[in-house]
């Protein structure tokens, strides 16, 4: 038995030492850490003359600003890291074939299993270490107790493992790194909204309010204590300092990813014995239906087809989809039992539709760009290149692949907003809000194709594509709060207008009219005006998204190292495999078969007629790129060993 962190903590251990996206990330939330500062000192400032002197008091007041606006972005960024970082710490060597090798060592499965954890966690660590210095400077303005800040470093930690270790025991058994990531998502998500949970059910059962149901009370502040932004913000119901506070939660996050990491270790040997994870075909009803169903034609757009008909998601995907509907479901029961929407019950479709929303374009974001990010880093693009399909094909047809999922994500939240739609008779908001939905679809749409055109790693251009996402989600509303002066009437409305460009606020405010045309709002907004700013965002996605299509389209061929369909500059030059090499391998068919060929003539064989270069190079692209039967497998014809390899 070895005493020790391990061979493998200290073999991963020194290449994630390595790594420069380490120190960027950390590099990227302390910047975020100080605009948010600088935000709040501005917000605070606004009103104030230059020759001012500055009360003790107010500086206890920034103080406090300082504290509550750290402890969000901080504890934010870790929910959203932790699991980034451990998503493929299993998956990724499994598909390798590098985690089978280890199994052949005396390499023990606890070793195996705490060493990847350890690595992954330990920046995690040092991203809220990097933090925690701040506060302990701004503790010098008033207004923060030292043991507030040191209840958010137990919290912040207590969140790091739990995000860590639900995505390790996901990534034992699942086969991409995409979708280890969504389940993850999707689990702590649910995990945060328990207390909204509980308000809409005590809604339902009751009729009332949560403030005039002392049972319900009761119950959503024991919610409250497995929460995290309720213990940082002092909504601990238990009493007791800060520091009792964190240290409950830290020891229930121990707790539970004990429990996990358990888990991990007794099945990571089981799933790898059971053999490589291949998606099992689909049986032969499932597949002729799927080919009845409406959608693009092969002939006019080969790769919009594939993605449309041969494209499945696996079966973890399966799961977090069908968890997905099953919560609309669900929201749709929980509305239809509460008709009256400008009462107490008008919370339950505007928290509902918050969340689905929430959920579904999380779920969008990191599946926008995978169909393109994994065939590049497949090398299966590379032959795709080499086709007479034209860039724009490829990209409109890579798009509305991904786009289709816009479908999935909206038919939830447009259903739930059906009811009370039908209700109060609102069609024209319940377009809004259709609109309003589609327009965020398809800019992330195309903010993921972007981002694995841009990107080589499929890891990278996901997290991108999330960390914009996030950014828009929680950056947008804090910087409106921030900058708008929010004490004169004028800007009241401004504050609800520019709320709608957010995807949470835009459509909880449009589910609000619809639920309640009558209702009002903050500095003399009205419903028009609120439909008519989510016209204008409605519009702001659509352009964003031709804008950014434009500018991929532009960039394709430069990034993917193919030669423009029109002018004569070449493109930049790639590193490691390019299109260009796939361009010579699949020439190298014709000039060995014609090799073969001449060789067999002056041996007096027979030439066979089903043999020749154009033919078995678009056999190739048309099996290894559509999926179509071709003949690459034909034992009498046998290009060179590179081509076979590939």
């Amino acid at each position: 038995m070895r005493i020790g962190p391990g061979p493998v903590f200290v073999y991963e251990g020194m290449l994630a030492a390595r790594r420069w996206q380490t120190y960027a990330v950390r590099a990227v939330v302390v910047a975020a850490i100080l605009i948010g500062l600088w935000l709040t000192w501005q917000s605070l400032t606004r009103n104030m003359a230059a020759d001012r002197v500055v009360k003790i008091r107010e500086l206890a007041t920034f103080g406090d600003s300082i504290y509550t606006t750290i402890a969000m972005i901080e504890l934010t960024m870790v929910l959203l890291i932790a699991p980034a970082t451990t998503a493929g710490a299993v998956c990724l060597d499994r598909s390798r074939g590098t985690l089978a090798h280890m199994m052949t060592t005396d390499l023990s499965s606890a070793e195996i299993v705490l060493g990847k954890l350890g690595v992954r966690l330990i920046p995690v660590l040092g991203l809220i270490a990097a933090t925690t210095p701040v506060l302990f400077l701004a503790s010098l303005l008033g207004g923060i107790e030292p043991l507030k800040i040191v209840g958010l470093l137990l919290v912040s930690i207590g969140c790091a493992v739990v995000g860590c270790s639900t995505a390790m025991v996901l990534s034992v058994h699942g086969r991409k790194t995409q979708d280890v990531l969504m389940l993850a998502y999707l689990l702590l998500v649910l995990w945060l909204m328990v207390p909204i949970l509980v308000i809409i059910g005590c809604v339902l059962v009751t009729g009332r309010s949560i403030g005039q149901n002392p049972t319900g009370m009761q119950i959503y502040l024991h919610t409250e204590s497995i929460n995290p932004y309720a213990i940082i913000l002092d909504r601990w119901p238990q009493g007791g300092s800060s520091i009792e506070a964190g240290l409950v939660f830290l020891a229930g996050c121990l707790a539970i990813s004990a429990a996990m990491i358990a888990a991990a270790m007794f099945r990571i040997r089981r799933v790898v014995a059971s053999g490589p994870d291949v998606e099992k075909p689909e049986r032969s009803r499932a597949a002729r239906w799927r080919l009845h169903i409406p959608g693009p034609s092969l002939d006019a757009n080969p790769i919009a087809w594939r993605e449309w008909h041969r494209s499945r998601p696996s079966r973890m995907m399966r799961w977090v989809w069908a968890l997905y509907s099953i919560l609309g479901l669900a929201w749709m029961i929980a509305i239809a039992g509460s008709p009256k929407w400008n009462g107490p019950s008008g919370v339950v479709p505007v928290l509902s539709m918050m969340f689905q929303v929430i959920v579904g374009q999380l779920l969008l974001s990191l599946g926008a760009s995978t169909s393109l990010a994994e065939e590049r880093a497949s090398g299966s693009l590379d032959l795709l290149l080499t086709t007479t399909i034209s860039t724009r094909e490829i990209l409109w047809g890579k798009w509305w692949g991904s786009f289709r999922r816009v479908g999935i994500v909206a038919f939830w939240p447009m259903a739930m907003a059906a009811i009370p739609a039908a209700w109060n008779f609102a069609p024209f908001a319940w377009l809004v809000l259709l609109g309003l939905l589609l327009s965020y679809g398809a800019a992330i749409t195309s903010l993921g194709l972007a981002a694995a055109t841009w990107i080589e790693r499929p890891g990278r251009a996901v997290a991108a594509c999330v960390a914009v996402y996030g950014l828009m989600l929680i950056g947008w509303p804090i910087v409106v709060f921030l900058i708008v002066n929010t004490g004169p009437d004028r800007n009241q409305h401004l504050i609800g207008q520019l709320l709608a460009g957010d995807p949470a606020y835009g459509a909880a405010m449009i589910t609000e009219i619809i639920t309640d045309p009558n209702i009002g709002f903050p500095g003399q907004t009205t419903a028009v005006d609120l439909e008519l700013a989510a016209i204008f965002w409605t519009a702001a996605g659509i352009l964003a998204s031709v804008l950014i299509n434009a500018w991929t389209f532009h960039t394709f061929d430069r990034k993917l190292g193919r030669m423009p369909e029109s002018g004569t500059t070449p493109p930049r030059p790639m590193r490691g495999r390019s299109a260009a090499s796939g361009l010579t391998e699949v020439s190298k068919a014709p000039a060995s078969i014609a090799v073969a060929s001449e060789r067999r003539a002056v041996a007096g064989e027979r030439e066979p007629d089903h043999v020749d270069g154009d033919g078995v190079a678009g056999a190739i692209v048309a099996e290894v790129v559509l999926g179509l039967p071709g003949r690459v497998h034909d034992r009498r014809v046998r290009p060179d060993a590179d081509l076979e390899g590939e």
